[in-house]
């Protein structure tokens, strides 16, 4: 696919919709620098094509460049304003410079856009979960496993709202949950023995500290 869109841009340099499909393919394939090189190139051609914004905002992500890629991103929310999966990204970049409060409202506007979209749920609680709104944490986080009930990362974004809550018992349910599918994090069996510890239940809180020793 690359060697043909390369000769195509030969043939038609300025064609925007060639250095956009360039920069996908790239970006599919974990080449991020070449990517953005070519969706740089797309969105100099055509400013108003929101889909190559996006895109480079997704790729600026990637690369750790965050402040850059909010910028794009913005750039993209400005010519089209309803694209969820933009809002979702230039949430995570927020997240990534701590800047929490600002991460909840982009989560909650990709949502609001998008309801079916699981992964903005779980974010947005995870973002709640960071500011100390636990409360708000654990309703956004129960949607969104309705949504996506298999999703590992929010079953564990949920247990730590349970746990901040005082809710022990139900924590563990959800730390268990994460724990049938990532068995080997350590940091995760240490919660899931303090809240055992909490709920009263020593012989199984002394386990799971092990647990936790033995894979530090």
């Amino acid at each position: 696919a690359l060697v043909e869109l390369r000769r195509t841009l030969s043939i038609y340099p300025t064609l925007s919709t060639i250095w956009l499909l360039n920069g996908r393919v790239l970006h599919s394939l974990g080449r991020y620098e070449e990517a953005l090189k070519s969706l740089t190139e797309a969105c100099e051609l055509d400013a108003e094509c929101s889909e190559a914004w996006s895109l480079r905002e997704s790729v600026l992500f990637e690369m750790h460049s965050y402040e850059e890629s909010l910028m794009s991103g913005r750039q993209a929310l400005l010519i089209n304003e309803a694209d969820h999966v933009c809002w979702n990204t230039l949430g995570l970049a927020q997240t990534a410079l701590e800047r929490h409060e600002q991460a909840a409202l982009a989560f909650a506007t990709a949502h609001e856009i998008n309801a079916n979209f699981a992964e903005a749920w779980r974010n947005e609680g995870q973002a709640l979960n960071a500011l100390g709104r636990h409360t708000e944490a654990l309703e956004v986080l129960t949607k969104a496993l309705r949504l996506a009930p298999q999703d590992l990362e929010t079953h564990l974004a949920k247990a730590r709202a349970l746990t901040a809550l005082g809710r022990p018992s139900e924590a563990v349910g959800c730390y268990d949950r994460f724990l049938a599918g990532h068995p080997v994090v350590a940091s995760v069996w240490a919660e899931r023995a303090l809240d055992l510890c909490a709920a009263g239940q020593r012989e199984k809180a002394v386990a799971s500290g092990a647990r936790a020793i033995e894979l530090a």
